[in-house]
């Protein structure tokens, strides 16, 4: 007989935290507050960003705990939210479009569904503090809002050159 090994639950376990799955979620949310605008990719993950440290930017109490070294996490999230943006594309919860100036993301129609369903506290803090970055692009003077929180992003700001058609291809 063979014999069976044991196997570590942690190697099984899905990722849940820092995953295209919870980024996938978040840009929901975030599209879903900026209806009826697109968003580009660099935009969602801008916004990614201040929905969980709206405090940093005169908004509502920030969702994430604010810690010294958090600026890092700008730059690494781009890469997890598009895997995240594909994934909520694959399930029809994200509209893809794409013209002479790129590629756009947007909210799709079910999407809202899928969000009244998402109401734990943490879901609930998470789409008020899209809507009020929604709200404060809106009243802004147009680009001005996201060149401000660009410019609180500082010195850990990336400018990303890469072709969003790249985006459509391993669709």
């Amino acid at each position: 007989m063979e014999e069976v090994k044991s196997v570590n639950a942690e190697v099984l376990a899905p990722k849940l935290f820092n995953s295209e799955l919870e980024a996938g979620l978040r840009a929901i949310i975030i599209l879903n507050a900026f209806l009826p605008r697109s968003l580009d990719l660099n935009e969602v993950a801008l916004y990614d960003y201040f929905v969980v440290h709206t405090r940093d930017v005169g908004g509502p109490e920030s969702v994430h705990p604010e810690i010294s070294s958090r600026s890092g996490e700008y730059i690494v999230r781009r890469r997890v939210i598009e895997g995240g943006l594909k994934l909520m594309h694959r399930v029809n919860l994200v509209k893809i479009k794409s013209s002479n100036l790129g590629v756009t993301f947007e909210s799709a129609d079910e999407t809202s569904a899928l969000l009244d369903l998402m109401c734990t506290t943490y879901n609930e803090k998470l789409k008020k503090c899209a809507r009020w970055l929604a709200q404060r692009s809106i009243v802004e003077p147009s680009g001005s809002f996201e060149k401000y929180l660009r410019s609180k992003i500082g010195r850990w700001e990336l400018q990303f050159n890469s072709s969003n058609d790249v985006f459509l291809d391993d669709l």
